[in-house]
Formats: structure tokens, sequence, C-alpha cells
């Protein structure tokens, strides 16, 4: 979100010792560039509640929209700052009301090597995937965007395309909660890739922090 100063202070504490976003244009902004109007987004889903994957939904113009986490994710997260100063995470990231995180009831599905997937419309145009590892409740979308492509957005899975091709060895794990899960949803993840692509020879891998969307195809 563009209002820094809104930020945990545990947060803000980073700043100067790692980088200081900078925020053009919010969700928001860009919605409205395209003529969207953000009071007409039902849902928002989220990876997971990170600052630099959340924002803030509890501004004005998302008032209308559910916020969807995987299972594991409030439990985790909350109490959040200011109930808990020490916290990295905005109580604000949860509306009262508009808040729904997923449960056992939810996970109807599973996919390849994935135990709990999320049939989001119900046609299995958009599956949610709980993938832990970086944080509990953390969660990947996998799209389908025409007849035989799909696009897996992978949030913070790993950090760059050499994550998902070497899992063993000089992979690091520091930026994730849980090693040992974090490494299983890797291996879950190529074998899920390798499975898609057999089928429908089309499926792209999309991270968070790793270059544009064009750098992901056929990256494993």
């Amino acid at each position: 979100m563009k209002e820094l100063d809104e930020y945990p202070p545990k947060i803000k504490e980073d700043f100067p010792r790692v980088f200081k976003p900078q925020v053009k244009e919010d969700v928001g902004d860009v919605l409205k560039r395209h003529n969207i109007s953000p009071s007409q987004i039902k849902t928002i889903i989220y990876s997971h509640p990170h600052f630099d994957h959340c924002g803030n939904p509890s501004l004005p113009h998302f008032h209308n929209a559910i916020c969807l986490f995987g299972q594991g994710t409030q439990a985790y997260a909350r109490p959040a700052y200011p109930i808990n100063h020490e916290s990295r995470f905005l109580e604000s990231t949860f509306p009262e009301g508009r808040t729904h995180e997923l449960t056992d009831q939810d996970y109807t599905l599973t996919l390849g090597p994935f135990e709990k997937v999320h049939d989001f419309f119900g046609d299995k145009s958009l599956l949610l995937i709980d993938a832990p590892g970086h944080m509990p409740g953390h969660q990947l979308a996998l799209a389908k965007t025409d007849e035989n492509t799909y696009v897996l957005l992978a949030g913070d899975s790993a950090h760059s395309a050499a994550h998902l091709q070497e899992y063993e060895g000089r992979m690091s794990y520091y930026m994730h909660s849980d090693k040992d899960a974090a490494k299983e949803t890797l291996k879950k993840i190529a074998a899920l890739v390798k499975l898609y692509k057999d089928e429908y020879k089309n499926v792209r891998v999309c991270l968070a922090h790793a270059g544009h969307y064009e750098d992901f195809e056929r990256i494993i």
C-alpha cells in the first residue's frame, strides 16, 4: 500500500536496513486506470498476509470485498498490530465481517501431489491450493486462462526460478517459517507442473518476487 506510515513499527524498522517500498500505484489505482471500480470487487484472494502482498483491504475503495485466506493464516498472524505491538502483520488486513479463512470443508479436491484444493468457482477454472512452508496458510492459485492453458500463481513458495529447479543443496530457506514444509511444497509444484505440461502442454509458473510474467514460461 502507498500509506507507508500505516505499516507496523517492526516492518518500518526494516526500511532503512533492507529497502523502502516505493508504491506509485496501489491495486485500487490500477483497477481505476482500467475503468474498473474497486467497489465492484467481491473477493480478494490472498496468497498470504505479509505486508508486501496484501496492501490494506480496509481502505474505503474495497469496502464490498470478502478477504479470503488459506487455512491457518489467522492463528499464525493474529493478534496483529496495533493489538500486538511486536507483530509484523496488520489487524486491518482482516476486516471485521469481511474476512473468510478456508476450512477443511472447503478443500474438496486433490490435485496431483496436493491434497487440499478449493474449487473457487465450482468449475475448476480457479483452484486454490494449500501450500504451507513460507508461512501457515500460504496458498497457490491455478487459473485456467483458455482451453489448454494454465497459470500457476505461486506466491512466495520460492523467490526465484532457480529455487524451483534446485530445492536441495545450495537452496536457502531462511525466508520461510517452516523449512521442511517449504521444501515439500517446491517438490509438489515441480511435480504438478510436469503433470500439467504432459497433459496440456502449456502451463506457466509466476513467482511473486521474480521478474515479469513473460519470464516464467516453462521454467521447470
